[in-house]
């Protein structure tokens, strides 16, 4: 406040605006003046501790069974699907309600393609919802 001007060496205008703010400015200090010393401490700031990742292997309570079934159901999925959609009976199941898929005796490609789509459906959902 060292190279502030004080309130009553300025010069003084008529204004009703200019007045109203200096004795807002005044009716402040006053205030400030007879307000008790309140200090602002600032918080400190904590920040996390950064721990390093350490190498302890994670037990699990598996048997040797169940963690194979878990890493090849996918596999295990598509052989079963595919043993499936390889016997002869599905193609002629598909044949008679579809009767546009079949000619000479077999599947024409747009019905192995329609099997193909069916049997990746098939998979999805297994893995999806199912397994």
């Amino acid at each position: 406040m060292e190279n502030s001007t004080n309130i009553d060496n300025l010069k003084q205008d008529n204004s009703t605006e200019i007045n109203n703010i200096i004795q807002q400015i005044e009716k402040d200090n006053d205030t400030v003046k007879q307000a008790p010393n309140v200090q602002f401490q600032e918080q400190p700031q904590y920040q996390e501790e950064k721990q390093p990742l350490q190498n302890e292997p994670i037990e699990i309570n598996a048997s040797m069974t169940d963690i194979l079934l878990h890493e090849f159901k996918g596999t295990l999925t598509f052989i079963i699907l595919f043993i499936l959609f390889s016997i002869n009976n599905v193609d002629e199941l598909m044949g008679s309600y579809l009767s546009f898929v079949w000619g000479d005796d077999r599947l024409n490609m747009f019905g192995v393609a329609i099997k193909a789509v069916v049997g990746g459906v098939l998979f999805y959902i297994l893995n999806k919802f199912v397994l």
